[in-house]
């Protein structure tokens, strides 16, 4: 099979490049991505086809330097993602990390991690779980999801370092959600 991990990096630096955007409160449906090292200039040509074909992308222009993307959807490309990890060759690693609120477990292959129900933790894991990974959800908007106006500031943060350390002993992942800025996200690269 052809080592194709050029499109896994394009597809990446579409959504970092979204990502900053965002950050910046910029975007505006036009990105700027730069030409790919790991392979030539028709590859990519062809795989930007190829997400256009798919209605990933809306359309992209060949620049001197860079290709100009015209409506990206993000959340297209977070399941075009998903799509390498499950089409890698190495199946003995399983990749798919899950939540199931109805038995409250994560679940990772084989193994599964056991949280409290209807705890601030199940309610964190309901929530991180039915977004795309690495997709940065505000405080206020789990905070929202259920009545944790009783409990204290720091009730999400509590939370998230619980899952992570009952993450970490059952499946050897090392802080699989992150926290910054009362923002939370479910790292991509665990």
């Amino acid at each position: 099979m052809k080592n194709e991990l050029y499109k896994l990096e394009m597809v990446d630096a579409i959504l970092k490049s979204i990502e900053i955007a965002q950050d910046m409160r910029t975007f505006d449906k036009n990105l700027i991505l730069n030409f790919s090292v790991l392979v030539g200039l028709q590859e990519q040509l062809v795989f930007l086809q190829d997400l256009k074909e798919e209605k990933i992308i809306a359309d992209f222009k060949k620049g001197q330097d860079c290709f100009y993307i015209m409506g990206p959807s993000q959340e297209k490309l977070f399941k075009k993602r998903a799509g390498f990890a499950e089409n890698k060759e190495d199946k003995t690693v399983p990749s798919k990390l899950s939540f199931d609120p109805n038995s409250s477990k994560i679940l990772f292959g084989k193994k599964e991690c056991k949280i409290p129900l209807n705890s601030n933790q199940y309610f964190l894991c309901k929530k991180m779980f039915s977004v795309p990974f690495g997709n940065k959800i505000k405080e206020i908007d789990i905070l929202d999801m259920i009545d944790w106006v009783k409990d204290t500031k720091r009730s999400i943060y509590d939370a998230m370092r619980a899952i992570n350390n009952k993450v970490y002993k059952e499946f050897d992942i090392k802080n699989l959600m992150n926290w910054r800025n009362n923002h939370i996200w479910v790292r991509e690269d665990w």
